[in-house]
Formats: structure tokens, C-alpha cells, sequence
């Protein structure tokens, strides 16, 4: 992670995420122009090969999503102990181990570290769905179309969620500056149903 930083910086630069920015723009215009072309592309998927294509893109997104994670914790001089696959419900997901975070009494830092795997995936969604406008129909459109909708659902839905214990709830830690959040929520939740069923 030390070595490659200074390679990897450059995606992240001013000037990437200028031109991220302005795929973005050009993406979602041409997204909204042809809606119906691009959502009626989802059911060539459904087949074995599809579904190969859709997991095979995932675990490449989810890799870059946690090494966005460990490379801006080595930016702001985290260490990073460990990093690798786990097993949740029976199922593989990669991880990065981004703890010692949580020494950092910058919360502005904090927060970088938590969002950066969101931010490389709508990245990453954001060029490829400018790609997809300038593809003609085959194989590199259906793979730009899988890049763009894999990143926008599954960010959307999981990753900024905060009622889930991915990075939208440590982000929502860090924005509102009140840790535990969850315990804290939990325990507000019950005083609030025990005044106002109980009279407590």
C-alpha cells in the first residue's frame, strides 16, 4: 500500500475527479435522453452468462471499493493490519481493516476513510455510464452497463444506507458527531415508545 500510494493518488486527484464530475454530468444527461434503452438492457442479463458477467464486475468493484478504503487510510497515516475476504451469511465479501481509524480526531479524515470506497464506486459508475452513451451495442456497452448499475444499486441501497453497518452509518457517525450511534438510537427508540405508549 506505501509503495503503489503515490501511483494510485492520481485517481484522485483535482484534475480525476474534474473529469469525473464532468462524465457525470454527460452520463446522467444521456441516461435521462435514453432511460428506456438502458433499463431494457437489464433482462439480456438474465441468463448464466449474465449472471457470471454481473458477479465477476462485482468482486472487481468490491476489491477497488476496499482498497479506496486502505489507500486513504495510509493517506492520512492509518495502518492498515490486515485486509482480505470474509464470510457474512455464507457469503464472500473483502474487507480492509480500517479500525485504528477511530484514532484520528479529525472527524473530516474519519469521514474520508468511511466514504472513499462509496466515492470510487460512483466514480467508477460515472465514467462508465458516460462510456456506455459512446458505445455501440455489444459486448464493451453491456460491460459499461453493468459497471454503471452495479455501482449505482448497490451503493445506493447498501453502502449509503445508514440503518445498515456499512459505510452510509460510520459517514452518518462522523457528520452528526455522536458516536455509538446505533446503541444511542436504540436506546432514544425505547424511551420514546415507553413515554408515548406507556406514559413512562
Amino acid at each position: 500500500l506505501e509503495y503503489s500510494l503515490p501511483f494510485v493518488s492520481i485517481f484522485a486527484s483535482r484534475l480525476a475527479f474534474i473529469i469525473y464530475a464532468i462524465a457525470a454530468c454527460f452520463g446522467c444527461y444521456g441516461l435521462l435522453m435514453r432511460f428506456d434503452e438502458y433499463v431494457n438492457t437489464l433482462p439480456r442479463f438474465f441468463s448464466f452468462d449474465g449472471i457470471f458477467i454481473y458477479s465477476v464486475i462485482i468482486i472487481c468493484l468490491k476489491l477497488v471499493h476496499e482498497f479506496a478504503h486502505s489507500y486513504t487510510a495510509k493517506h492520512y497515516g492509518v495502518r492498515i493490519p490486515t485486509m482480505g475476504a470474509a464470510f457474512i451469511v455464507m457469503w464472500p465479501v473483502a474487507f480492509s481493516d480500517v479500525t485504528d481509524a477511530w484514532r484520528l480526531s479529525n472527524r473530516r479524515q474519519r469521514f474520508m476513510i468511511s466514504a472513499a470506497g462509496v466515492i470510487s464506486e460512483l466514480c467508477i459508475g460515472a465514467v462508465a455510464l458516460f462510456c456506455w452513451q459512446l458505445s455501440a451495442p455489444g459486448i464493451w456497452q453491456s460491460i459499461f452497463f453493468v459497471l454503471s448499475s452495479v455501482t449505482i444499486i448497490s451503493t445506493i441501497l447498501m453502502n449509503l444506507n445508514p440503518a445498515m453497518r456499512f459505510d452510509g452509518y460510520y459517514m452518518l457517525i462522523d457528520l452528526l458527531e455522536i458516536d455509538n450511534l446505533q446503541s444511542r438510537a436504540f436506546e432514544y427508540t425505547k424511551w420514546l415508545y415507553r413515554k408515548i405508549i406507556l406514559g413512562f
